[in-house]
């Protein structure tokens, strides 16, 4: 049988998956959904009601997300779990190539943070065998309806629109294109340190 996932992975067109194969990671302020296919597509900042960075659960075309998923995905299954007693997703690709995760978590604010700063960290790891991963990070600001810039900076990119500002910092290489995206795919069994993905509005005045 055929997944949704994998339907996505052999035609290259993104799909959208059922809710229930969604996992949630949260600050306390605002919260992300991150899909079994390693792909971010709800994101609000600074909090739960405030316009979308990610947001491919509404519209896969236009919405925006954050994906990391294995290039090779020959008899692929994938299952999603929570470290223990803890808000840290852990999405496991099982493959012919190997079995790799991605784990996901959104670090808890100090009180004399910023209220506005939020970000959410990303790690691969390789568990067993030869990986090569993809990553596209594609954010549409206030659900799709600002513009943005996209430049690199020196430990990572940046994506400016007029209400709103985010921040990655994925491994070297990454390419730029013309749709506003930061993507990449790893040569290596592996991408080394973690990925972090910081957004804000911008500041008050």
């Amino acid at each position: 049988m055929v997944t949704i996932e994998q339907k996505q992975s052999i035609s290259g067109v993104r799909t959208y998956l059922p809710i229930e194969d969604y996992g949630i990671i949260g600050d306390l302020h605002t919260v992300a959904l991150v899909g079994k296919n390693g792909s971010i597509d709800w994101y609000c900042v600074p909090a739960f009601d405030a316009p979308s960075v990610f947001g491919a659960l509404l519209d896969t075309e236009k919405g925006g997300y954050f994906q990391i998923a294995p290039h090779d995905t020959s008899g692929e299954s994938r299952k999603q779990l929570y470290l223990p007693d803890t808000n840290i997703l852990v999405t496991r690709f099982l493959t012919e190539s190997g079995v790799g995760e991605v784990t996901d978590f959104m670090p808890i604010q100090q009180a004399t943070s910023p209220i506005y700063q939020h970000g959410i960290v990303r790690a691969v790891h390789v568990v067993n065998g030869s990986l090569s991963f993809e990553m596209t990070c594609r954010p549409a600001f206030n659900y799709a309806r600002d513009s943005h810039t996209v430049e690199p900076v020196e430990h990572g990119v940046v994506f400016r629109s007029p209400t709103s500002c985010s921040g990655s910092s994925p491994p070297s290489l990454c390419r730029l294109t013309a749709r506003g995206e930061c993507a990449r795919r790893s040569p290596w069994a592996r991408m080394n340190g973690p990925i972090l993905c910081c957004a804000a509005p911008k500041p008050p005045r």
